[in-house]
């Protein structure tokens, strides 16, 4: 009975067939991005799809019940082959001893790891993220500060070049490890590996400005508005109407939009490194940009794996048993 058991086990049509299935899954979470905000699952593929997708698990296919099932009945498979081809075939032992490791750490990773982002706003800190796309909140056993945040763009426009973050790792009061961070290159705390994902405006942007009197060539006025505020200047009325650091290669620049009263609206480019431009002729007072002040959240996605070092042993040992089977004599059965 036992050995019936495990021959139907050692099958190798059962390991092409749980192959297929693996390998059909991992083409669907190829295909679709995984562990992304809903928000953007539904607006790509609506709401019912949506739904049906998200309780089939695509949108988190490798810690899906039925992935890790698979993987777990591949890995019984494979124990099967191992315990039927002991100990004559070594070479072929160590190699299914491999498989089996890389695929228990698949399962090890599936069940206890988490794959989690956050949003901190620079000056804060926070010691919880959320794993998408189930929204559960995960709790570190650490809290995470963002201490600064720096983008630098393609020259002439808004395209990031680099983008980088200093975080702080804080247990109780205590600060435990201070590190800068930047895409592909993580900060590593008790075996929690944290990226540096995205970035985005906390809120609007503090702009500087002055109004300069012509006439006397002296500072009328200093600003500090928003792009919600208004200027008044006489009888015209400024508002900000959009921003850039680099406008077109001209440097920092705003755009405003004069109005005055009875008047169509004109909108006006201002930039700092050009303060005279676009100022008309026979207007007294000059409005100049001094700076824009942006304000970030540093978008972070927080790792954890505990199965990597089963799956890195798993690979060790598949070089090893790759190198045994072409290293050493083969047996010949007499004819």
């Amino acid at each position: 009975m036992l050995e019936k058991i495990l021959e139907k086990l050692a099958s190798n049509r059962l390991t092409v067939v749980l192959l297929l299935l693996i390998a059909a899954l991992a083409i669907i979470g190829t295909v679709i991005e995984q562990n992304q905000d809903p928000v953007k699952y539904i607006q790509i593929y609506g709401e019912p799809v949506f739904r049906l997708f998200n309780n089939l698990g695509f949108f988190d296919m490798y810690h899906s019940w039925w992935f890790v099932l698979l993987l777990t009945l591949l890995g019984i498979n494979i124990a099967a082959c191992t315990l039927e081809r002991w100990p004559q075939r070594i070479a072929v032992v160590i190699v299914h001893l491999s498989l089996f490791l890389i695929f228990a750490g698949g399962i090890v990773g599936s069940l206890y790891g988490f794959r989690t982002q956050i949003n901190i706003p620079v000056g804060q800190a926070s010691n919880f993220a959320h794993e998408f796309p189930s929204m559960k909140k995960i709790f570190l056993p650490f809290t995470i500060r963002a201490d600064d945040f720096q983008v630098s763009f393609y020259k002439g426009t808004q395209r990031p070049q680099e983008f980088k973050s200093q975080l702080t790792i804080l247990e109780g009061e205590k600060e435990i490890k201070s590190q800068e961070i930047r895409v592909n290159h993580p900060l590593i705390h008790r075996g929690i590996r944290i990226f540096q994902a995205n970035y985005g405006p906390v809120d609007d942007p503090l702009i500087e400005m002055r109004l300069k009197d012509r006439r006397t060539n002296k500072i009328v006025k200093t600003y500090t508005i928003t792009g919600h505020d208004e200027i008044k200047v006489g009888r015209e009325t400024y508002r900000i109407t959009g921003y850039a650091q680099d406008m077109q290669g001209f440097g920092p620049a705003v755009q405003l939009m004069r109005m005055e009263k009875g008047g169509q609206p004109q909108y006006i480019p201002i930039f700092k490194n050009y303060p005279g431009f676009g100022v008309q002729k026979g207007d007294r007072y000059q409005i100049e940009l001094v700076n824009i002040e942006e304000k970030y959240f540093t978008g972070l996605q927080i790792v954890k794996d505990p199965g990597v070092n089963l799956v890195w042993a798993g690979c060790v040992f598949l070089i090893l048993g790759t190198l045994y089977a072409f290293l050493t004599p083969k047996e010949t059965q007499p004819v």
